[in-house]
């Protein structure tokens, strides 16, 4: 039988998942404002990978990290989610696979 330690403890749970990983919009420290899905307070980008850097309408705009799952990264100028500019793609290891430029998502070479 259910008593309310068990209901409050349920409900809890609840309200702590729902704000770990919800739909919002945020005001970012460069002025600009993020709207989509929130995980733990920051903009939440998709498929297991990690970004940190500036966001501009809604989108990866500007300086910024994108570190995938497996720990290979992307260090540079991003314009509409995609890489675009000046940029190094690493291993996870350190090693570089690319540094230039880049143009919509893809090495200039």
């Amino acid at each position: 039988m259910l008593n309310f330690k068990h209901i409050a403890t349920f409900l809890l749970l609840l309200i702590f998942i729902f704000e770990c990983k919800r739909s919002g919009t945020i005001n970012l420290p460069d002025g600009g404002s993020y709207k989509g899905i929130i995980s733990n307070g920051k903009p939440n980008v998709p498929d297991g990978r990690k970004y940190t850097g500036e966001w501009k309408t809604n989108r990866q705009n500007g300086k910024g990290i994108l570190t995938n799952a497996n720990g290979d990264s992307y260090n540079g100028h991003f314009k509409d989610d995609l890489p675009d500019g000046e940029g190094i793609h690493s291993k996870a290891d350190g090693s570089i696979l690319f540094k230039g430029q880049w143009l919509q998502g893809k090495p200039v070479k």
